[in-house]
């Protein structure tokens, strides 16, 4: 089986309906639309973007509004600054740090890691969960954004157990694939799901079921329950996929991303750092859309976005870079004599 995170996937209502049986409360019922309303703003996409209008004649037209994805620039100006090419993990152990840096090398996790704090800030939340290849005997970390994630156990210290939908691929067939990590609990079988006539309804006390699916007094290690559906809802149970594995894990196999504490703990250190390059250059376009400019008027338009540990002269020369660079991309000309010449847009259909 193989996941596809390209496509747009939301979790589909029979997977919903299929943990609601199981007695669990779903978070997601009240955030869902909250989370696509954010997921619009992140892509560009609703009533704001596409709407319609009137001529001075009455007719309507449906009008498209270009843009820069403003909502996009700065979750991803927040995953540069949270995960870069300067973060490193290291431990007391220096064979441990070694075995991290060569593990994080070969899955690539570092990459796709910024690209889930990007989302997290985008869409409130991220997790990094386990995920086993048992068959080549291989430990990954899955990345989901706040589409797949579904808190089931969790309180103020955070989330104790959550489950993570997705879209897979069996047999060329596209099935919903949801995985449960829970802590503790008794043997699991998909044939005594709720779907199931011998199944044990949620309002049986634990005591009295020989088999459930979670023993809140038991605090034992985590297992990973993976249960998949059909387009239609109906159950499967695809060849080399384990339907309950226990990973011999006391401590949580998933870990979500906190945006309010990174918040937090970064806003002076994006103060000193200043934003992106790329970020600036799209300011200065915007000064330049409303009049040609001298170098200190830019300065002066743009100084919040600028390091601010930087002196004047040092400003002077990151703008100076900045403007070249734009020069040598055909999208800003200097004009007038040395002592009184100003920067002007040449393409002012900037959006």
């Amino acid at each position: 089986m193989s996941v596809n995170s390209l496509d747009e996937y939301w979790v589909p209502e029979h997977v919903k309906e299929y943990l609601r049986r199981l007695g669990f409360v779903l978070p997601l019922d009240d955030m869902e639309p909250w989370i696509r309303s954010w997921d619009d703003w992140m892509g560009a996409r609703g009533d704001f973007y596409d709407y319609r209008d009137k001529d001075g004649m009455g007719r309507v037209y449906e009008v498209h509004r270009r843009s820069i994805h403003p909502a996009m620039r700065v979750c991803k100006e927040w995953g540069s600054l949270l995960l870069n090419e300067e973060v490193k993990v290291v431990c007391e152990d220096q064979k441990t740090t070694d075995w991290i840096g060569g593990y994080f090398s070969n899955t690539g996790f570092m990459a796709q890691a910024q690209d889930t704090v990007v989302r997290a800030f985008g869409l409130g939340t991220g997790v990094w969960a386990l995920w086993l290849d048992l068959d080549r005997k291989k430990v990954r970390i899955r990345h989901y954004d706040a589409r797949m994630v579904i808190p089931l156990t969790w309180d103020e210290d955070g989330i104790m157990e959550c489950a993570f939908v997705t879209r897979a691929f069996y047999r060329g067939k596209a099935v919903d694939q949801l995985q449960m990590h829970l802590k503790g609990g008794v043997s699991f079988s998909a044939e005594l799901s709720p779907s199931s006539p011998s199944a044990p309804s949620p309002s049986e006390s634990s005591a009295d079921r020989s088999h459930g699916l979670v023993d809140m007094d038991n605090e034992g290690t985590y297992r990973i329950v993976t249960v998949c559906f059909d387009k239609d809802g109906n159950e499967l149970a695809p060849m080399g996929v384990a339907a309950e594995y226990d990973t011999g894990c006391p401590f949580p196999t998933s870990i979500s991303s906190k945006v309010a504490g990174a918040i937090g703990a970064h806003k002076e250190y994006v103060k000193k750092r200043g934003l992106d390059a790329e970020i600036c250059k799209e300011l200065i376009l915007k000064v330049l859309a409303t009049s040609p400019c001298s170098r200190a008027e830019i300065i002066a338009a743009i100084d919040h976005a600028l390091p601010q540990d930087l002196s004047l002269k040092q400003k002077q020369e990151h703008v100076s870079y900045l403007l070249k660079s734009l020069k040598r991309s055909g999208k800003i000309a200097l004009e007038g004599n040395t002592s009184g010449s100003v920067w002007k847009l040449i393409e002012h259909d900037i959006n």
